[in-house]
């Protein structure tokens, strides 16, 4: 089975994971996951445009 994936990072070295995302080629299966917590020091262009797209919002 062929998958697409998408990851999003903290930090621009990509040593941070933030989420993840896998779906199949013929789009039946689909994982999804948060790092919860998120991690302490992200980038501003995560902090402000990544976050508020999670499904429980920015970080406090």
């Amino acid at each position: 089975m062929g998958l697409f994936l998408d990851c999003e990072w903290a930090d621009v070295l990509a040593s941070d994971l933030v989420s993840l995302a896998l779906v199949s080629l013929d789009l039946q299966h689909a994982f999804y996951a948060e790092r919860d917590p998120l991690p302490v020091d992200p980038t501003l262009w995560v902090k402000t445009v990544v976050h508020p797209l999670f499904d429980r919002g920015p970080r406090p």
